[in-house]
């Protein structure tokens, strides 16, 4: 019983941090495609650039460099989990650096994953931002009449 109840209780701890991960790629990656396609149609018809877009583009980058640091280092935190669940089946509990390397790799994907919700946030601020006063910029050259 205690097996299965440790079992279940990864499963749905493994499918949680899954599903954060997930929200928080998509949360940097799609607001990163979205400048993007904006820069692209605004290229396209001869726009200018809303004001500070690197630096948006480099906060959301940023922030999804750190979702993936986050993946990488919860997936070798996992593998040491698996590791040391064998060894410990197979009766050899001798390497206690597992341990070690295991509550690091779980400090740098927590740090990881704030990392990419606060780079999130400070993109999604900039943004806004930066997309309000390009938004009037555009009203007002609209507004004044074409010389000829």
């Amino acid at each position: 019983i205690r097996l299965s109840l440790v079992g279940s209780e990864m499963c749905i701890r493994d499918r949680l941090m899954g599903d954060l991960v997930k929200m928080l790629f998509l949360f940097n990656g799609g607001a990163l495609i979205a400048i993007l396609a904006l820069l692209g149609a605004l290229a396209r018809n001869g726009q200018k650039f809303p004001p500070a877009i690197d630096e948006i583009v480099r906060t959301f980058g940023f922030g999804l460099a750190a979702i993936v640091i986050a993946s990488l280092a919860a997936w070798l935190a996992q593998d040491a989990l698996s590791t040391q669940h064998q060894d410990s089946v197979l009766g050899d509990t001798s390497d206690a650096s597992i341990a070690n390397y295991r509550a690091i790799a779980v400090l740098i994907a927590i740090c990881g994953m704030i990392a990419s919700l606060v780079f999130g946030i400070i993109g999604m601020t900039k943004s806004a931002d930066a997309l309000g006063v390009f938004a009037e910029q555009v009203a007002s050259s609209e507004a004044q009449p074409l010389k000829s």
